[in-house]
Formats: C-alpha cells, structure tokens, sequence
C-alpha cells in the first residue's frame, strides 16, 4: 500500500490495487510503475498556469480547459515526450 507523509493511503483501498507486500515481485513491480506513470501524468498537467490558478469562468469552460490540457499533454507523449513504459 502506498504511503504519503508517513500514512498508509486507505482511500479507495476497495477499488484500486495499491501496491502491497504481499504481492509477487513482478506484480508488485507492475504496480509501482502504473502508479508513477499516473503520477507522472498528473504532473504533466500540473506544468500549466490554467491549473494553479483559480479557474473564474462558468462551469462548462471547466471541462474544455481541462480536456485541452489532456490533449496537449497526450500529443507531448505520441510525439517525443513518452512517460515511461510499464
């Protein structure tokens, strides 16, 4: 399971499949690089000022910001800037 700040994450333990001793080395080693590649993506559309910043226009300008940014980000990743492969 994965820690954070020295805490055993517990959030969604039912849904995701957290990385935990018990699993076989391989399994275990599938997971930790899923997960950092999601965290890795996350950081990717964190580099972008829109996400800092308070977002102040009407709700439905939220989703095309944000699925902006994703298709930014995936073009990086086809084209040069990969995460990393599992």
């Amino acid at each position: 399971m994965l820690k954070r700040n020295g805490t055993i994450n517990k959030l969604h333990q039912e849904t995701h499949a957290y990385p935990d001793e018990i699993d076989n080395p391989k399994l275990h080693n599938f997971k930790i690089c899923a997960w950092l590649q999601h965290e890795t993506f996350n950081g990717k559309l964190k580099k972008f000022s829109i996400m800092e910043q308070t977002f102040k226009h009407k709700f439905e300008k939220h989703k095309v910001a944000f699925e902006a940014i994703v298709v930014i980000v995936q073009f990086q990743m086809e084209n040069g800037q990969p995460l990393f492969l599992v």
